[in-house]
């Protein structure tokens, strides 16, 4: 898992529409990876606290951390079940 620097060209009419400009978008940093939020041996959770905690020192600050989706990092788990949350 690693922290990249997103790359305004492929979203650029979006960026155009909405006058964002690449200077905007410079302090953004996904992560194209997923994470097992339900284990707890995996490591997902740790390698994640890690890169951003790195992109905090490396940014001054992290603001807002977005995880999408919840279905995607809950294999074999249910988002709308309450037993889910429960364990």
């Amino acid at each position: 898992m690693s922290l990249a620097k997103a790359t305004p060209a492929a979203p650029g009419r979006y960026l155009q529409h909405h006058q964002i400009t690449p200077a905007d978008l410079r302090r953004l940093r996904v992560v194209a990876s997923t994470i097992n939020i339900l284990q707890d041996d995996t490591g997902d959770l740790e390698t994640l606290i890690a890169e951003i905690r790195k992109a905090a020192a490396a940014l001054g600050g992290v603001v807002l951390v977005v995880l999408d989706t919840l279905n995607a990092m809950m294999p074999g788990g249910d988002e709308n079940a309450s037993p889910t949350w429960a364990g």
